[in-house]
């Protein structure tokens, strides 16, 4: 897997750019809601990428700005019937935080705006992530750390509603996913 590409960036087009790095230019699939925060032609860029591999079609690369942008990306490929374009068209939608926002409050509205979303692939795209993502308690921030030690306790085997309250009630002074990690599985049920 092509985990980042760091290079220049020598064009862009609808729903993609072009990066050269080391004499190859590579064409990696964008998310259009994120082209207004692409540098200047010519300039460096570091995109997180996935690469896709198409039966009897060749690769596709897509990039993201943000780490969250490509996880959460990789999340939505996991559900059936969302393949990576129909991915990129709901990132285009909202920011992440929205998103993700959206899903844990059950609300299809936003996700059905997206081409390739109906009704039913809403539904079953919110049944199917609500208990694989991590939203803090309204009013309280949260650190990027926090969703790590979320999935980490899920994969460890504990219950979605049993990983959130412990997350929520670790010490907010301690800052290494590792330190919170620790306090979190002291807390879990």
């Amino acid at each position: 897997m092509i985990y980042s590409l760091k290079g220049k960036l020598e064009g862009k087009g609808s729903g993609y750019v072009i990066v050269e790095t080391s004499g190859v230019g590579y064409k990696v699939f964008f998310p259009a809601s994120s082209e207004n925060k692409l540098p200047g032609i010519g300039k460096e860029i570091k995109l997180y990428t996935e690469l896709r591999i198409k039966k009897d079609e060749g690769f596709d690369l897509y990039g993201f700005l943000y780490k969250e942008e490509r996880d959460f990306f990789e999340l939505l490929n996991t559900v059936s019937g969302i393949g990576p374009k129909t991915a990129l068209g709901i990132l285009n939608l909202a920011s992440v935080g929205d998103l993700k926002a959206a899903i844990a409050d059950g609300n299809k509205d936003i996700l059905v705006k997206s081409i390739g979303i109906g009704k039913k692939t809403g539904e079953r795209l919110i049944t199917e992530l609500k208990d694989k993502i991590f939203i803090p308690e309204s009013g309280k921030k949260s650190a990027a750390w926090d969703e790590d030690v979320y999935q980490a306790l899920l994969e460890l085997g504990y219950k979605s509603k049993d990983a959130k309250e412990a997350v929520v009630k670790i010490n907010p002074n301690l800052k290494t996913s590792a330190e919170r990690l620790k306090e979190a599985l002291k807390k879990v049920k």
